[in-house]
């Protein structure tokens, strides 16, 4: 099995578990903010970790939802070139070179990221909830760009190759 197909491989399961923590904490966050806004309606009581948890959430679902973003080739970009240029091959030309752009952006803030992870993990000692540090929950972050990277990285062939002859084998 080819280095590509292992990668493919290794993006479907990725792709499984970004889908299913994205419905997690969709769910999560309808169930929590639902419940804090009955229990402050009726009870006149609120919950402050709600709040905090569902923040937390909003981080995780952002970059989560950008790296399957990236999946599907559903992210932000800039359409412009593709409307005034009528070629095929030069449009796939174009499409690369924005893959290989967000490749290089994302690897870059991956490193950062992974560099403000590992400087808030030594340097500080606070907790959002009892006995788990603030930053484990920051960790998607440098996830995100990574999964970013990732997914730019496995567009690029196929985009090349036109997607369905690239996945063929994989069933």
């Amino acid at each position: 099995m080819g280095l590509f197909r292992k990668l493919l491989l290794l993006n479907r399961y990725l792709k499984n578990l970004d889908r299913f923590l994205i419905c997690l904490l969709l769910f999560s966050m309808i169930f929590l903010s639902f419940g804090q806004v009955i229990s402050r309606n009726f009870f006149s009581k609120g919950f402050i970790w709600i709040d905090i948890v569902l923040r937390i959430e909003v981080l995780w679902l952002t970059f989560i939802g950008a790296a399957l973003a990236t999946e599907y080739r559903q992210h932000i970009k800039i359409d412009f070139l593709s409307n005034v240029i009528s070629s095929h091959r030069l449009k796939k030309q174009i499409n690369i070179i924005a893959q290989v752009f967000a490749m290089l952006i994302c690897l870059f803030l991956f490193i950062i990221s992974a560099d403000y992870i590992q400087v808030i993990s030594i340097k500080s000692s606070s907790t959002l909830f009892k006995g788990i540090p603030d930053w484990a929950f920051k960790i998607v972050i440098p996830y995100g760009f990574f999964m970013i990277f990732f997914r730019s990285l496995i567009n690029i062939p196929r985009i090349y190759f036109e997607e369905d002859q690239v996945e063929k084998g994989l069933g």
